[in-house]
């Protein structure tokens, strides 16, 4: 079990980084997969949130969500859009 996991499991996860929210929701018209978005999180966490500074380590469920989380805000984020297109 990761130690991601094991935090989230012992209830003391932190919920995402607003700024990652925001890039996902920008995202989510053209990318389908979360495995596409997570590449697309990663690539942005170190080239513009965290650019010339240190990653913050694979533990860190704010700015490297789990797959549970990143599925979650698609759907919210696919919800709304349409919600308002209605």
């Amino acid at each position: 079990m990761s130690y991601g996991l094991l935090i989230q499991a012992a209830g003391f996860a932190l919920p995402t980084d607003e700024r990652i929210k925001t890039k996902i929701a920008d995202l989510v018209e053209g990318v389908l997969s979360v495995a596409e978005m997570r590449r697309h999180i990663g690539h942005y966490d170190s080239t513009q949130l965290f650019a010339g500074k240190e990653l913050p380590p694979a533990t860190d469920l704010r700015f490297l969500p789990t797959s549970i989380d990143f599925h979650n805000c698609i759907y919210r984020t696919r919800v709304k859009k349409t919600a308002l297109k209605s």
